[in-house]
């Protein structure tokens, strides 16, 4: 899912609140085990000045997550992962929305998000449909 609201709503609080409860306890079943895991893009990217690094840090991160089968990664600003960590097309190093796709749609890990509305609609959405062209 995708928190979607303009900046200072609450939508980062609403995931924390969600952590919170499933420390608790307070949860349905199904996520009672559960832990949500904050992602920082600019700590992936941090340190990543050779070609295959970051993709290296992100499926170290995808490794991490599918060998918990608990984790649920949460991204802040998550309009950032489009693009983010690309070098350009020449150059043959993914961004970290291409490397994460295939997991994501194989069920292998799970992401929340959280964005503004302008984000969505000019990041999200862009890209949505291009990959139906």
């Amino acid at each position: 899912p995708v928190l979607v609201g303009e900046a200072g709503v609450g939508k980062t609080a609403i995931v924390e609140g969600l952590a919170q409860a499933i420390v608790e306890g307070n949860v349905p079943a199904a996520i009672k085990d559960k832990e949500i895991i904050s992602v920082d893009i600019s700590s992936l990217e941090a340190g990543t000045q050779y070609r295959g690094a970051f993709e290296e840090n992100i499926q170290k991160l995808i490794e991490g997550v599918k060998s918990s089968q608990n984790a649920v990664l949460f991204f802040d600003e998550i309009h950032q992962i489009i693009g983010s960590g690309a070098t350009g097309s020449d150059s043959g190093s993914k961004g970290l929305s291409d490397i994460l796709k295939p997991a994501l749609s194989r069920g292998e890990i799970s992401i929340i998000g959280a964005t503004t509305q302008d984000e969505y609609r000019n990041n999200i959405l862009k890209a949505v449909s291009y990959t139906h062209l």
